[in-house]
């Protein structure tokens, strides 16, 4: 029963990661529209900086949430978690951006899915991957430092 529980923890932990993560990235994605539309901005550069932010900040946020124990970790850890995620995000949603480019045909047809769905989708994805390993390397090193208790 231990390994079944064990499967559906992990299970329910990557989906609300994943679900929180592309909920907050969408979210992202629209507050940082708003702030150039009501900002009075008119840079393409300034447009993309905001939601591509928007994106991987919010996917990084509520990706690492889901991942977080803060009972008996030190802050520096905890912060360095999330600044991971965080930076990931970021990461991501700028590469989704890009990847977002190669997908249009110059000379008939419009993509399905606009560049900034793309950009959100890559923030989630690496945000994810990036909190994840954090908690595996976490526990691996916890794991090390815990004294083993002998028996007689």
């Amino acid at each position: 029963m231990g390994g079944v529980q064990s499967v559906l923890a992990l299970g329910g932990r990557v989906g609300l990661a994943v679900g929180l993560a592309l909920v907050l990235s969408m979210l992202g994605v629209a507050l940082g529209w708003g702030l150039f539309i009501f900002s009075g901005a008119v840079s393409k550069t300034t447009m993309l900086w905001l939601v591509t932010s928007g994106a991987g900040l919010g996917a990084g946020l509520g990706a690492v949430f889901p991942w977080l124990r803060v009972d008996g970790n030190p802050v520096p850890v905890i912060l360095a978690t999330v600044l991971v995620a965080v930076l990931a995000g970021l990461g991501g949603a700028w590469g989704g951006y890009q990847y977002s480019g190669d997908r249009e045909v110059a000379c008939c047809t419009k993509p399905d899915i606009g560049p900034f769905t793309y950009a959100a989708f890559g923030a989630v994805a690496m945000a994810n991957g990036a909190a994840i390993l954090c908690r595996i390397a976490h526990e691996g090193i916890a794991g090390r430092r815990r004294p083993v208790s002998r028996q007689p």
